[in-house]
C-alpha cells in the first residue's frame, strides 16, 4: 500500500491519496456488498475523530456518503478503513472507477475540522451490476386482478393475478404466492406455479381457485403481499419475498364456487 500523504495533506493530519482496496461478497451470491477503502490516516495527538467520505464517479455525481462514527486514533499512522454499501452503489446506476472525497473531523473541547476535501486516488473500474441488489423483481404498479368463470355457471372459477417480474438468469422458475383477505391471519388461497423466464421483464398470471376462495368465506379486497421466487432447478437457491401490496376490487366471497 502507499505511503505517500502529500496529495491529500491538509493542516497537521493526513490521509494517503492511494489505498488499499477490497470487495467483500459476505453473502457469498456472486455480488460485492461491500467495497472496502483502506488509506493511511495520520494524526499528531491521539484522541476522538471520525471520516466523513463521498465518492463520487468521474462526472462528479455522488454515488455514496459514508462515514467511520467516532473512533479513537493513538498519535502516528495507521489503517483508515472506509466501508461502502454495493446497494447504494448498484442503485446509483454509474459506473466506476470511483473517487473517494475525505473530510477528517477532531472531537475534542471544541469539535473541529482538520482535513476537508481531500481528494484521494480512483478506484478500479466496476460495473455498477457487480455490487448487491436483487437478482428478481417485481414491479408493483403492474399488477391487475379479474376473476374468471370458466364453466359459464356465474361464479368465478378462477382469480387470476397478472403482473410483470424481471430476471438476470434465464430458466425454469417456482414461484409460491398467498392471497389474504379481510382476516390478515387468514389466507385465502395459496398458489405454487412454474414459469419459463427469459432475461428482462416477463408477464405472469397467478391462478388462484375460485372454490378456495369462497371456502374462505372473507370478503376482498384480496391483498398479495409477497411472492417468493426462486430457480426451480436450484436446489440452493433460497427463495427471498418480493413486496407487492397489491390489493385487488373488493370482491365477495360468494361471487367465487367451482
Amino acid at each position: 500500500m502507499a505511503t505517500s500523504h502529500a496529495s491529500a495533506a491538509h493542516g497537521t493530519v493526513t490521509v494517503s491519496s492511494k489505498f488499499d482496496e477490497q470487495v467483500a461478497d459476505t453473502d457469498r451470491d456472486g455480488l460485492i456488498d461491500k467495497l472496502i477503502l483502506t488509506p493511511t490516516i495520520t494524526v499528531p495527538t491521539a484522541g476522538d475523530y471520525m471520516a466523513n467520505v463521498q465518492l463520487l464517479d468521474a462526472s462528479g455525481f455522488q454515488i455514496e456518503s459514508a462515514g467511520t462514527g467516532e473512533i479513537h486514533l493513538a498519535a502516528g499512522s495507521q489503517p483508515l478503513t472506509l466501508e461502502f454499501h454495493g446497494t447504494f452503489i448498484y442503485g446509483s446506476g454509474r459506473w466506476g472507477p470511483y473517487t473517494p472525497v475525505v473530510t477528517i473531523v477532531y472531537f475534542g473541547v471544541v469539535s473541529r475540522i482538520l482535513l476537508g476535501d481531500a481528494r484521494l486516488d480512483q478506484t478500479q473500474a466496476y460495473d455498477y451490476m457487480q455490487f448487491q441488489h436483487d437478482r428478481t423483481a417485481a414491479d408493483p404498479k403492474s399488477w391487475s386482478s379479474k376473476g374468471v368463470d370458466t364453466n359459464g355457471d356465474g361464479l368465478y372459477d378462477e382469480l387470476d393475478i397478472t403482473g410483470t417480474v424481471t430476471v438476470e438468469t434465464p430458466g425454469l422458475y417456482a414461484i409460491n404466492s398467498g392471497l389474504y383477505g379481510n382476516n390478515p391471519f387468514g389466507q385465502v388461497a395459496a398458489e405454487y406455479m412454474k414459469f419459463q423466464l427469459v432475461v428482462g421483464a416477463n408477464p405472469i398470471t397467478l391462478v388462484y381457485k375460485g372454490s378456495d376462495i369462497a371456502n374462505s368465506g372473507q370478503d376482498g379486497p384480496y391483498t398479495l403481499d409477497y411472492v417468493e421466487i426462486y430457480v426451480s432447478a436450484d436446489a440452493m437457491d433460497v427463495p427471498g419475498p418480493l413486496r407487492l401490496h397489491y390489493a385487488t376490487p373488493p370482491y365477495k366471497a360468494s361471487q367465487f364456487g367451482g
